[in-house]
């Protein structure tokens, strides 16, 4: 694994404007639509490459096509 610090659910709601409930929704309900997660003890913690790759699955084209699926 390399050396990346792995970031919290409140750093990644802070990224993208969203509230921390919101994510953990998310994850609760159907973890493939969101972020790969690791759950360390109590804590959850994402990689960052793992959140890049959850923003290009959501991206979509100005005439709302998906572009990934």
């Amino acid at each position: 694994m390399q050396n990346t610090a792995l970031l919290t659910t409140k750093q990644i709601a802070e990224m993208f404007n969203l509230s921390k409930a919101t994510l953990d929704t998310i994850r609760s309900r159907d973890a493939s639509q969101g972020p790969a997660y690791y759950k360390i003890s109590h804590s959850i913690r994402y990689r960052p490459c793992d959140v890049e790759e959850w923003l290009e699955k959501n991206r979509f084209e100005t005439n709302s096509k998906k572009v990934n699926n």
